[in-house]
């Protein structure tokens, strides 16, 4: 016969106090590092500067609206876009003032929802500039994230809970790596500098490092790395559907677009089959019509011109821009999105 023996009320209501306080403390710590610490900068009560991983999405449409009539133009797209320099495309393109509208793990979604916002809040858009490359149409969009959520005028969200949210986001990662930015920027070697007057980034650490050992910078982020094997690529479809809903929505607003395909690093090109990048080169035409196409650029491709195979320098950006807009056969891409889908 199995006797049991009853916890007596008194230690069960003891364990009880024990875990609300557990959860009132951690509840408490994660509220105050979040206000604080502030890791996407969105609360910015105290100057801890942006860190690594500010909300772009937020921050830039939060710009643009408390300025609605200081900018025309956006450079729109995925981090590679972000260290175009929109000084450079305004010179470039005189009458226009561009804004570098890019973000992180940014696509045709994010651009689309970020300008509709824009136009509905009154701002005007007179053109856009997008470099697209192949590996968004590999990849499903990025897992929800707190520093890629969106501006609440584009979500439609009550402004009280997108603050109640990321007060209570577990961000301690990502905290920490804001307080060492934050101690870098003290020590004057600050490693990733964020503008939001201008939308731009810039890699200011590994401009530094690699200025003072190009050979030491190239071997130590591409010298470990295997050489990549082509594989057959399996192209995601509703990207391109999205991509085509942009395109609609901007002839359907009589924006003025120039697309162009990103110059590849020689392993990121290596990865994929000449055959799969052809057939994206026409479906992304057979959607836009015409598109600059810098993917097989050999000039391009070294590591020297590279972050990291996937980012390339700013030198490298504002050299696209000038073939983009000073060869004369460049026009805006047409209308041609009724065509049916290559591919």
């Amino acid at each position: 016969m199995e006797l049991t023996h009853p916890v007596p009320a008194d230690k069960w209501n003891l364990w009880n106090r024990v875990v609300l306080a557990v959860v009132f403390v951690w509840l408490i710590i994660t509220v105050a590092t979040n206000a604080i610490v502030d890791p996407y900068y969105v609360f910015r009560l105290v100057p801890l500067g942006k860190g690594y991983t500010p909300n772009e999405r937020n921050a830039k449409l939060e710009y643009l609206l408390a300025h609605p009539r200081s900018h025309d133009a956006f450079l729109i797209g995925s981090s590679r876009m972000g260290v175009y320099n929109p000084a450079q495309a305004s010179a470039l393109r005189p009458g226009r003032h561009y804004y570098n509208l890019s973000v992180f793990g940014g696509d045709a979604v994010d651009s689309l929802v970020m300008l509709k916002t824009l136009k509905a809040q009154g701002v005007t858009i007179r053109e856009v500039v997008m470099g697209v490359d192949p590996g968004t149409f590999l990849h499903p969009r990025s897992a929800a994230d707190p520093s890629y959520r969106h501006h609440p005028v584009v979500t439609g969200e009550p402004r009280w809970r997108f603050l109640v949210d990321h007060l209570l986001v577990s961000s301690f990662y990502h905290s920490i790596s804001k307080l060492e930015h934050f101690a870098l920027e003290t020590t004057s070697t600050p490693v990733l500098n964020f503008d939001f007057t201008t939308g731009q980034w810039q890699l200011v650490g590994r401009e530094r490092r690699i200025r003072a050992d190009p050979a030491g910078y190239r071997h130590e982020v591409f010298g470990s790395r295997p050489i990549p094997q082509a594989h057959p690529v399996r192209w995601l479809e509703p990207r391109f559907e999205e991509f085509r809903a942009l395109v609609s929505w901007l002839h359907a607003n009589h924006v003025e677009v120039y697309f162009f395909l990103h110059p590849l690093n020689w392993r990121e090109r290596k990865a994929l089959e000449p055959s799969a990048l052809d057939e994206f080169v026409r479906r992304i035409e057979g959607i836009a019509g015409p598109v600059k196409n810098y993917l097989g650029k050999p000039e391009w491709r070294d590591d020297k011109h590279f972050y990291d195979p996937k980012h390339y320098r700013p030198y490298v950006a504002e050299a696209l821009l000038r073939q983009l807009w000073l060869d004369p056969s460049t026009r805006p891409v047409q209308a041609t999105t009724r065509r049916k889908t290559i591919g």
